[in-house]
């Protein structure tokens, strides 16, 4: 809905109680998202956001994992 509305994506997982959980550990479908903005063309920044950098570096390898970083 508002992937051609923005400039950048603060991305991080949810498991319905807590969020800024590692990618991967909650519910948020990630592959779904990228394909979303990858089909609507999507080209801007997309931040991970987590707690610490540790977690950051954990998110990041999820997405390499993924193919998607």
């Amino acid at each position: 809905k508002y992937a051609r509305s923005t400039n950048c994506i603060h991305l991080h997982d949810y498991d319905g109680k807590e969020d800024h959980l590692v990618l991967g550990k909650g519910q948020l479908d990630i592959k779904r998202i990228f394909s979303i903005l990858k089909a609507t063309g999507y080209k801007d920044p997309v931040l991970i956001e987590n707690v610490s950098t540790k977690e950051c570096i954990e998110s990041y390898n999820k997405l390499k994992e993924m193919g998607l970083a």
